[in-house]
């Protein structure tokens, strides 16, 4: 029995995470691991737009319930706009790619470009003044929601952390 669970607990999940920017978000994210007894395996955290926004890659070990909890608490913290909770371990780290794309343009038109983003992960943030949208997967799939979307106004563009 006990074996059965070390190995539940030896699985990394991985999970990506959009969030302002704003001092102690690390913290209370990490009083959330705490208190649900993860463990981190890998995090990189990559300021995108002015530092106005952290881009959080994260891979943590634990059991079901606990990584369920924590992305469940994360969602709720008031600086986090989404957590992406799922399995990247199809895609090889050296392959995975993300961009996140700064949109000024009618939500209409933004949503028919985004009905054409389901070749890639794709998440839209709408915000008072303008949307993000944030691509991720391998390159192709990046390139391909990139292309999708060039026919609206965009603002400013990240590319796995690189200003483009």
């Amino acid at each position: 029995m006990a074996e059965a669970l070390s190995k539940e607990y030896d699985l990394h999940h991985h999970m990506r995470i959009l969030a302002m920017n704003k001092p102690g978000l690390l913290l209370r994210m990490s009083a959330i691991i705490s208190r649900y007894f993860l463990n981190i395996e890998a995090m990189e955290i990559c300021p995108v737009f002015d530092r106005v926004y952290s881009h959080i890659s994260l891979t943590l070990t634990g059991d079901f319930y606990s990584i369920s909890q924590f992305v469940k608490k994360c969602e709720k913290l008031i600086d986090v706009f989404v957590v992406i909770d799922g399995d990247f371990a199809q895609l090889d780290a050296d392959t995975l790619e993300w961009a996140l794309l700064k949109i000024q343009d009618e939500p209409a038109r933004i949503n028919d470009r985004a009905s054409l983003l389901d070749i890639s992960f794709s998440k839209i943030i709408k915000l008072e003044h303008y949307s993000l949208v944030w691509l991720f997967g391998s390159k192709e799939h990046v390139e391909q929601g990139m292309e999708a979307l060039k026919s609206v106004h965009v603002l400013a563009c990240t590319k796995n952390g690189v200003a483009m």
